[in-house]
């Protein structure tokens, strides 16, 4: 009887647990949570860019832009391995293949900046600034500010 019972609230506890995992205000709070831990991270990143810029260290310049893109990149796969509600799914879809594009993109500039093209890497930069010139709209919108207009 005991382990029946047992039994049954564990399958009543993962129930509740897998339907709140998947409510809109759940994803939100679990995707906002992503991109808030990256902020510090991403603006450490950029005012190593803008010190470089002005010093016009080139190295440095590239190192901390290295970084940067990696640190999208980690934070593009965490943001969409979370799995999106189906009340989202509509608004989220163009975001996540947006993502997904821009990523694309990133790892070109990186391959192209390994074989020296300083040119393909920085016009893969500018497709990446393209493609994601609306997502801070599209991710506030999707109410996403920690992923959107809140993040440098």
């Amino acid at each position: 009887m005991r382990l029946a019972l047992a039994g049954a609230l564990a399958v009543a506890l993962l129930a509740t647990a897998a339907a709140s995992a998947s409510t809109p205000s759940a994803y939100r709070a679990k995707v906002n949570g992503i991109c808030r831990g990256y902020t510090p991270r991403f603006k450490s990143f950029e005012a190593a860019l803008q010190k470089a810029e002005a010093n016009k260290d080139g190295y440095a310049y590239g190192v901390a832009l290295g970084k940067l893109i990696g640190l999208g990149l980690r934070q593009d796969a965490q943001v969409e391995a979370v799995p999106v509600p189906p009340a989202l799914a509509v608004r989220m879809r163009p975001i996540l293949a947006r993502f997904r594009r821009i990523d694309v993109h990133l790892r070109l500039a990186v391959v192209d900046a390994a074989h020296g093209d300083g040119q393909g890497m920085v016009a893969e930069i500018r497709t990446v600034n393209t493609i994601g010139s609306p997502l801070n709209r599209m991710l506030d919108a999707a109410r996403l500010r920690d992923c959107g207009s809140n993040q440098p």
